[in-house]
């Protein structure tokens, strides 16, 4: 592949698309996305859920996601490779556009070649078990309102409270379960040659470390005790993936009552969803407000002034990161 004098590498055979979060718009990722295209991939932005858009449900919302890839490749004859990022939501929506793509016969996703995958303070097992009071361990008092807030956030909300197939929580008949359990599901993750998520320590407001970073009791305060001893933003844990890989049983504190008893079942889509290997960067973001959700992503929300004003662009330096992650895969030929 020809490098021009300036270093840009053209690589319009590479398709990158980035998918938003709940409410998000598509300028969400544009910082991601600039830095992509300046490496020479093709971007795709999705725009099809932008706003209440996105409400509709995982299902819906990623269906429209799947027209827009499709019109994408059509108007690109050249390209003959797929990469998936998803922030948030987004990250779902990720992996089921991953299974709708996913043809076994070729390991391919609608004729591409898989290239990597990369999630940002996704929540993988879902947001009823996991929110900032769990962290104080006051999740009995707020259970009962979690469906409600859920509702809030439309079809997509329920989805994330595993409420999507009846009026409580039914997890083993949940589409976020059957996503990170059954095989029509996980087989399309281990086709990507990466799979790589970043996850908040602490301070994620809405997506805490359990969810985001697929990860049981005792490893989320083995990690978040390493803040006492830590005062600057940074990646401070990098973890291989063959480490969730090899772990056979998960641990949950019986102190936190709900997540508890819905053990059996957590653990189970900690084990589906490790079993196709992730590499995983703790990050953390030193504030008073749990607000580093929209940090870690680096988001484009309004206009750069107030989105650096707002603490947003502090996540710099970890989409960097994720950048100069992506151009050693190239660099390596496994991107």
């Amino acid at each position: 592949m020809m490098i021009k004098a300036n270093g840009f590498v053209p690589r319009n055979n590479h398709l990158v698309v980035l998918c938003h979060g709940l409410l998000g718009t598509s300028l969400d990722l544009k910082y991601l996305a600039d830095s992509l295209s300046n490496k020479g991939y093709v971007v795709h932005r999705t725009n099809s859920h932008q706003l209440h858009k996105s409400m509709v449900g995982v299902k819906s919302v990623t269906q429209s996601i799947l027209q827009e890839v499709l019109q994408i490749k059509a108007e690109n004859p050249s390209l003959q490779k797929i990469s998936i990022v998803g922030n948030s939501l987004g990250g779902i929506l990720a992996r089921y556009l991953a299974a709708l793509m996913y043809e076994p016969e070729t390991n391919t996703f609608s004729g591409l070649q898989p290239g990597f995958l990369l999630t940002t303070a996704t929540p993988h097992l879902g947001v009823l078990h996991y929110t900032v009071f769990d962290e104080y361990a006051i999740d009995n008092f707020v259970f009962p309102l979690r469906r409600i807030v859920a509702t809030l956030a439309g079809t997509s909300g329920l989805d994330l409270a595993f409420c999507d197939v009846a009026e409580f929580p039914d997890l083993p008949n949940s589409l976020l379960y059957q996503m990170a359990t059954e095989e029509y599901y996980l087989a399309p993750l281990k086709a990507f040659s990466h799979r790589r998520l970043y996850a908040n320590i602490k301070n994620d407001f809405l997506v805490p470390l359990g969810t985001s970073g697929i990860l049981d009791d005792n490893e989320i305060n083995y990690y978040q005790k390493a803040l006492q001893t830590t005062t600057a933003s940074g990646i401070l844990f990098r973890i291989p993936a063959n480490v969730s890989i090899e772990k056979d049983t998960h641990t949950f504190d019986p102190k936190i009552a709900q997540r508890y008893e819905h053990s059996q079942y957590l653990e189970q889509m900690m084990k589906g969803l490790n079993s196709v290997g992730w590499e995983k960067l703790l990050v953390y973001f030193p504030s008073f407000f749990p607000s580093a959700h929209n940090k870690i992503m680096a988001l484009t929300k309004f206009y750069e002034p107030f989105d650096t004003w707002m603490g947003y662009k502090q996540g710099v330096f970890i989409v960097d990161d994720m950048v100069k992650w992506v151009e050693s895969l190239e660099q390596e030929g496994s991107a």
